[in-house]
């Protein structure tokens, strides 16, 4: 158990501060589930008995420098990477405090020493059960917490709290959209997360999310494909008109580049789809061009829509190798000698045209299309 222990950030230190500062304080929570499960440990849970949360988070401060956050019955000491929560106990006791935490995997407790403190029962049967019957009322983002961990580790959710998320699905919405598209993002990087989105169908929450949007074979296998939120999005995206899209994106709360990158995506992959059945390469280098940071993701989209639709697997690498084959032949840096400036140089007029210019002949350039900037300039010269 020592071994495991030090796989707590900073444990050295803080097992010196409290057994120096004569603190009754124990880790509590995500890190201790985390170091049973013997999964990464990035951030450290903590409850004092014996001193005010605030004395303890001071001394532990003093010990360890780092930036104090102050919250609502919580200081959180950020340090580099690491986020050290002192919180203040939820009862008088130990024990009274893990009953009324959110889920019995969560509700344990361990010493400096290693010793364990709580039922271990469903974290030992790997199933994820909420604790009391306030457990979503208290913070509904919960809900989406209790999929989160089931996609990540792959535990079963008990049916009472499938059941519970049945009843209690429309709280979520109450939640902050930061908070929904951290958790969501969280689950879809999980390595159950299709297992996860058929609970999630099943209890009506997937619903309540996309206002809707019923899954596709596409959808289901970019679920567990663990590449993210975004990726799932592309997925949602590919069947959205822009009024549809707009309103998923707000609901999931989407950074504007997050929406921008999923909406990229599924444009790769719709017009890569077209250029392929067209055998179009110099369209395909255009799009390879255009698309850079997409092109992962935009194909991966068109392997598993291949897959629903039943093509032939040797069709579809032949299909995939023909669009990396292009890649080499794509020049990312000649398009750019083609900007304002150089166009005044050559006699085109500062203007809308000039932006028009800069549009069709940098995707042309970086094709091959057009295959030197002399050639470039003959052409502009023609058709400009």
């Amino acid at each position: 158990m020592h071994n495991r222990l030090l796989k707590i950030p900073h444990f050295t230190e803080l097992k010196k501060i409290i057994l120096e500062g004569g603190f009754d304080a124990y880790f509590v929570g995500g890190c201790v589930r985390d170091i049973l499960l013997d999964r990464p440990v990035h951030d450290v849970d903590m409850v004092c008995f014996s001193h005010d949360y605030k004395e303890f988070a001071s001394a532990v401060k003093a010990g360890l420098p780092s930036v104090w956050v102050e919250f609502k019955d919580n200081i959180r000491l950020v340090r580099g990477r690491v986020e050290i929560d002192i919180s203040k106990p939820r009862g008088d006791t130990l024990e009274e405090d893990l009953t009324k935490r959110d889920f019995t995997i969560n509700n344990l407790a361990m010493d400096t020493a290693g010793n364990m403190h709580g039922d271990m029962t469903d974290i030992n049967a790997k199933i994820v059960r909420h604790v009391s019957e306030n457990t979503f009322k208290d913070d509904p983002i919960r809900i989406l917490r209790t999929f989160r961990f089931n996609a990540q580790v792959g535990f079963d959710i008990a049916p009472e709290t499938l059941k519970k998320i049945k009843l209690e699905k429309d709280m979520i919405t109450i939640s902050a959209s930061e908070r929904i598209f951290a958790e969501l993002d969280k689950l879809f990087m999980g390595a159950h997360a299709h297992k996860t989105l058929q609970d999630m169908i099943d209890t009506g929450v997937y619903e309540v999310l996309t206002k809707g949007i019923t899954p596709d074979c596409v959808d289901e296998i970019a679920a567990k494909s663990g590449r993210g939120l975004v990726f799932f999005a592309a997925s949602l995206f590919r069947k959205l008109d822009k009024d549809e899209v707009d309103k998923l994106a707000v609901t999931l709360n989407f950074p504007n580049a997050l929406k921008k990158r999923a909406l990229r995506t599924s444009e790769f992959f719709k017009e890569v789809a077209k250029a392929l059945e067209n055998a179009e390469e110099f369209e395909l280098r255009k799009l390879i061009y255009a698309y850079p940071d997409e092109m992962d993701d935009g194909l991966k989209l068109y392997e598993i829509e291949s897959e629903c639709s039943e093509m032939d697997k040797e069709q579809l690498e032949e299909k995939i190798y023909i669009v990396m084959t292009q890649l080499k032949y794509v020049d990312f840096e000649l398009p750019d000698s083609i900007n304002g400036q150089f166009l005044q140089e050559i006699g085109v007029a500062p203007g809308p045209r000039m932006g028009e210019i800069i549009k069709s002949i940098r995707p042309m350039l970086a094709s091959g299309e057009l295959k030197t900037i002399d050639e470039a300039v003959v052409y502009i010269k023609e058709k400009y």
